[in-house]
């Protein structure tokens, strides 16, 4: 029964981060704090537009039919369900912002997902909201250009019917092709007796909606 429950809630949390910069602000001295041209100086203009090398982000616009399926317990055939996703671009095309409405299934909620490229870390990041919770699923991870795929991490903390949880979850998204794309989802559960090992709970295809 335990598996089934946070089975059930990890794996529709995965629709589907950004890392969140904050805008620094200095002092020049006196009263008041004065930049660019009317200190005589030059006008130095924010960074426009993802640094992103590989392209990934650009992969992701667009309108998906999503085909989901959650897996409830190990051995069983999984809950299989569909619904439409909406990538567009954000803060100057910085971030991609996915949106979704999922009308199916046990748990019937809304999500919006964040994407970028931290030109810093050199990491792609997501952030996951959903309607379900007021928590902040933060992934980050890696690019493999060769296998065409991109592999992002999370550890996060939860409660479900009155529960408490911590979970490590894994994210392993596939490109066939710039129009068709697989999101396969694994978690464990850390301090949940019988859950500490790692299991695939949800398997998406997405197609673009042409």
């Amino acid at each position: 029964m335990k598996r089934v429950l946070f089975a059930m809630l990890a794996g529709l949390f995965v629709l589907g981060a950004a890392g969140l910069m904050p805008v620094l602000s200095q002092d020049m001295g006196g009263d008041e704090a004065c930049a660019g041209e009317e200190c005589g100086g030059e006008t130095t203009e924010a960074q426009k537009g993802s640094q992103d090398p590989n392209g990934v982000l650009k992969k992701m616009l667009g309108r998906w039919d999503m085909n989901f399926s959650l897996y409830m317990e190990p051995g069983k055939d999984p809950i299989k369900m569909k619904f439409v996703m909406k990538n567009e671009w954000a803060l100057d095309e910085q971030f991609i912002k996915a949106d979704y409405d999922m009308k199916e299934g046990p748990i019937p909620h809304k999500g919006i997902e964040y994407f970028s490229y931290n030109e810093a870390t050199e990491e792609y990041e997501e952030i996951r909201l959903t309607s379900m919770s007021g928590s902040q699923i933060v992934y980050k991870g890696k690019y493999d250009a060769d296998k065409k795929t991109l592999e992002l991490k999370a550890s996060y903390s939860g409660k479900w019917q009155g529960n408490k949880y911590t979970a490590t979850s894994r994210e392993v998204y596939v490109w066939k092709d710039d129009d068709h794309f697989t999101c396969t989802v694994y978690t464990k559960y850390d301090d949940m007796p019988g859950l500490e090992e790692e299991v695939k709970e949800v398997e998406i295809s997405a197609t673009r909606m042409k």
